[in-house]
């Protein structure tokens, strides 16, 4: 006759079982916590050669007026000099931070530009995102109130300028690691279709109801880069 488990044995599995369970779930919440301070680190870095450009040129990658000096792989080359980078200057804002060596990579370029980007060939890929999320660049022209009219922007999206990339989840801890957590202030925002990425206002969509809280593609992240 077979013999049963023991309570204290039955407990001693339970304990296994349930320690095994917690050190993957703190191992995912390690990884996650990783890719997002190494996205925050890209975008440190990205606002940094921005400047760097600016510095020596006077003009953003892009909207500088004399950008077919520093070559032209295709189109037209030459920025309007707003200090705005426009829809259209965004692949040769990257084409011309890449061949000046401010920022590592090489880019297509060329304008006017193509849709959807190419993430690790128009435009730097986000990997640790994947699924042709990248960093664009762009100011703001319109719309939502949580952004500021006429200012430059790192943005993260996939395929185009609105394409959703990351989860209310993630967009709240990029948010709370660059700039505040929220999203009606500063100078970091999530954009989404309302109630997906935010609450229809200056909330994002946060909290034991939210069903869009890890859904993969809620929302665009926009971050400053120029002076407030």
């Amino acid at each position: 006759m077979k013999k049963g488990f023991t309570l204290v044995e039955l407990s001693i599995v339970l304990v296994i079982i349930g320690l095994l369970i917690g050190g993957i779930l703190v191992g995912q919440s390690l990884i996650e916590a990783s890719k997002i301070s190494k996205i925050v680190r890209d975008v440190y870095q990205i606002q940094v050669a921005l400047r760097t450009f600016k510095a020596k040129y006077k003009f953003f990658p892009g909207d500088y007026p004399k950008g077919a000096q520093l070559g032209c792989p295709s189109g037209s080359c030459t920025g309007n000099g707003n200090n705005l980078i426009d829809w259209n200057e965004m692949l040769n804002s990257w084409y011309q931070l890449g061949v000046t060596q401010t920022y590592t990579g090489t880019f297509s370029g060329g304008s006017p530009a193509t849709n959807p980007y190419i993430a690790g060939k128009d435009i730097p890929a986000v990997k640790e995102i994947g699924d042709n999320a990248g960093y664009m660049l762009s100011w703001w022209s319109s719309g939502d109130p949580s952004l500021k009219y006429g200012k430059n922007y790192i943005v993260i999206a996939k395929n185009t300028i609105n394409g959703p990339a990351l989860s209310v989840e993630r967009t709240i801890a990029i948010d709370s690691k660059i700039d505040d957590g929220k999203r009606g202030s500063g100078t970091v925002s999530g954009l989404g279709n309302a109630y997906v990425c935010d609450q229809g206002g200056n909330y994002y969509n946060w909290g034991a109801g939210a069903a869009n809280i890890t859904n993969p593609n809620a929302c665009v992240v926009w971050m400053q880069f120029d002076d407030n």
